[in-house]
């Protein structure tokens, strides 16, 4: 049987997610794990012993320092936080990595986006961002028949849970329902009026409030988090023939079609998590090269757009010109 060899870097809250995951795929696996916080250590094992069967043995090696791996993974995962990302993917794509799974907020500036394009551009790298709703079947359907299907008016909204960290989540959903990720512009102008503190850390912050995106097709999205409520996200899609209602909260989704005179169609909806989702994620890649996420090119304007929003914002309160932008 062939030995499957992964290596993650960064294994704390996501990363021990996609550690458990990869568990999952069964069979002979060779893991590896860059992880220099001991508490987070102690979350990834207390996971591992909740997923691991009666008698299955996995041997993992632990490792502080990327230096210290052994070898040229199959697939690299890197779930640390934004800052420094970029220095980390640089430094192993050195090392021979060649096919990586990578957290967002990818990283923190276009610049440091445009030079991690150009280092897997030249080194003839492979690598996805985790926007898993590529794999919720609902939204897979809509974008089956909303794609061709002109304009498209997408919102959504939910409470406090982080718009810095999630926008791109639904920008991209929207994007992909359009067919175009090239052509977005976002405005930040309705953002609520304050930072928010960001629970990764001190040197990051949130935001709230509204923002909108255009695309080339006259497709029009907003995206908005209210400060002060903890409410789930509510989707609601319209395009010339369908259009789509989920309530991811309580795992509710409707889709009616102008065919059927818009009557309401129940559909089957579950939320997918890491702990499940990277299995088949990892699995699809080492097999066929290849998954349903987008690409880390697709990724790019959407990342631009939001680093321009955020740091006008950070400016308009703090009168300070930001380079890196503080989010994760």
């Amino acid at each position: 049987m062939q030995i499957r060899r992964i290596a993650i870097v960064g294994c704390g809250q996501m990363g021990s997610r996609h550690l458990v995951a990869i568990i999952k795929l069964g069979g002979q696996l060779n893991i590896q794990v860059v992880e220099r916080n001991p508490s987070n250590h102690v979350l990834a094992q207390k996971r591992l012993q909740e997923v691991l069967t009666s008698g299955q043995s996995v041997e993992i090696k632990w490792y502080k320092d990327i230096a210290e791996l052994d070898g040229l993974p199959d697939l690299t995962i890197v779930a640390t936080k934004a800052a420094r990302r970029v220095e980390i993917l640089r430094e192993l794509a050195k090392m021979g990595h060649n096919r990586f799974l990578i957290e967002k907020i990818v990283c923190q500036s276009v610049e440091e986006y445009d030079d991690l394009l150009e280092t897997f551009e030249n080194l003839k790298i492979k690598a996805w961002v985790n926007c898993t709703r590529h794999y919720f079947s609902v939204y897979e359907k809509a974008i089956e028949v909303m794609r061709n299907d002109g304009e498209l008016i997408f919102n959504a909204m939910a409470g406090n849970i982080g718009l810095g960290c999630n926008a791109i989540h639904l920008l991209d959903l929207f994007l992909t329902m359009t067919g175009d990720h090239q052509n977005v512009h976002i405005d930040g102008r309705s953002l609520f009026p304050a930072l928010l503190p960001n629970k990764r850390g001190k040197q990051f912050v949130e935001f709230a409030g509204s923002i909108t995106a255009k695309t080339g097709n006259q497709s029009f999205a907003t995206i908005s988090f209210h400060h002060n409520n903890n409410s789930p996200l509510l989707i609601n899609a319209m395009s010339k023939n369908w259009r789509l209602f989920v309530d991811e909260g309580n795992c509710k989704a409707l889709m009616a079609a102008k065919k059927n005179d818009w009557q309401w169609e129940e559909l089957e909806f579950k939320m997918r998590y890491s702990s499940e989702l990277t299995t088949e994620v990892a699995n699809s890649i080492m097999e066929e090269e290849n998954c349903k996420l987008p690409e880390i090119k697709d990724c790019y304007f959407i990342h631009k757009e939001l680093f321009k929003i955020f740091n006008e914002h950070i400016k308009s309160i703090c009168n300070e010109n930001v380079v890196l932008c503080p989010i994760t």
